[in-house]
C-alpha cells in the first residue's frame, strides 16, 4: 500500500485533486510541527496594495482581511475564503533590517518587487497588536539555518524536545518545502497543498493559523517570518497604528517614501491619516 505522502508528492497538482490532497493531509499519522504561542501584546505587520481606484484607506475593514477574496489559491488559502497575512514584528532583534518588517510584507503583496520589470504603487502599512493568545502551528524545518533569531527559537525547542524518525523528518521536509517554494502566479495550482493543509490545521485541528519562512523577500537574503490567520484568529488583534507609503523601482533600485500616518484609537472602526511633513 502507497503511504499518503506518497500519493501527495505523485499527484498532478494542474488536475487540481481536491479531495485526494485532504483525504491523504487527514490519513498521514504525524505532521511534527510545534505550536508557537503569541501571548497578549504581540505585534504584527501587514500591508495593503492601494489601487488606483481607492488611494487611501480610511476604515479598519479594508486593511484588515480582504472583504473580496480571491477565487484563486493562495499559500495558505483556499478559494473565496480570505486569511489575514502578515510578517512577525521581531522587536528588539539586533539586525536592523529586520526591525522593519514592513519590507516583507512590501515583498508579499508588490509583484514588480519581486520581478524585473520597474514599477511604482502606494501601499498602507498597518501594526496589529494581539489581544489574546493566539495559536499558530510553525511550518519550520528545525535543521535549516535561518537568520531569524525566532525562527531559530522554534527550532531549538523542536529539536530539545521532539525526537524525529527519518519517515517524521520526511513529512516535516515535504511541508515545510509545500510552504517555501516560489510559485509563479500562472501555477496557482502548485499553492493546492500548502493551501489545503492550513485549512485541515485550522477547521479540524482548532488552530488560529501558520508561521512560516518568507518566499518573497528570501532573494534579500533576508529570513522574515510570516502568519496567516484565520477570520477567527484575527478577531484576536486589534490595529493600533497606519503607516502609508509609496513604493517604486527603477533598474534594481528600490525607494520607499513615507506619505502619511496615524494611530488608531481603540475601538474605533475608522481612522484618518495626517501627512507626514518633512
Amino acid at each position: 500500500m502507497i503511504r499518503p505522502l506518497e500519493q501527495l508528492k505523485q499527484l498532478k497538482l494542474n488536475t487540481y485533486p481536491v479531495e485526494e490532497i485532504r483525504r491523504c493531509i487527514r490519513e498521514i499519522p504525524f505532521h511534527g510541527f510545534p505550536v508557537a504561542e503569541f501571548f497578549k501584546g504581540k505585534i504584527i505587520e501587514r500591508g495593503v496594495e492601494n489601487a488606483l481606484k481607492e488611494p487611501v484607506f480610511n476604515t479598519v475593514n479594508r486593511i484588515s482581511i480582504n472583504p473580496n477574496p480571491s477565487d484563486k489559491y493562495g499559500r495558505a488559502s483556499t478559494p473565496f475564503n480570505s486569511m489575514f497575512y502578515g510578517i512577525v514584528y521581531p522587536g528588539c532583534f539586533s539586525d536592523e533590517i529586520l526591525k522593519y518588517p514592513r519590507v516583507g510584507c512590501a515583498f508579499e503583496i508588490v509583484d514588480f518587487l519581486r520581478e524585473t520589470n520597474n514599477g511604482k504603487t502606494i501601499v498602507t502599512f498597518s501594526r496589529w497588536k494581539t489581544l489574546e493568545q493566539l495559536n499558530v502551528v510553525a511550518i519550520i524545518d528545525p535543521f535549516i539555518i535561518y537568520k531569524n533569531v525566532f525562527m531559530s527559537e522554534i527550532q531549538r525547542f523542536m529539536i530539545s524536545n521532539f525526537e524525529f524518525t527519518i519517515d517524521q523528518l520526511e513529512v516535516i521536509r515535504f511541508f515545510t518545502r509545500e510552504f517555501s517554494k516560489f510559485v509563479p502566479s500562472y501555477k496557482n495550482y502548485e499553492y493546492l497543498i500548502s493551501a489545503l493543509f492550513t485549512e485541515y490545521l485550522i477547521l479540524e485541528k482548532g488552530y488560529d493559523g501558520v508561521l512560516y519562512p518568507s518566499v518573497q523577500s528570501s532573494n534579500l537574503g533576508i529570513d522574515f517570518l510570516c502568519v496567516a490567520l484565520s477570520k477567527k484568529g484575527a478577531k484576536k488583534l486589534i490595529p493600533i497604528e497606519v503607516l502609508q507609503s509609496g513604493i517604486s523601482k527603477i533598474n534594481k533600485e528600490i525607494d520607499i517614501v513615507n506619505i502619511s500616518k496615524c494611530k488608531i484609537e481603540k475601538g474605533r472602526g475608522e481612522f484618518g491619516l495626517k501627512l507626514i511633513h518633512y
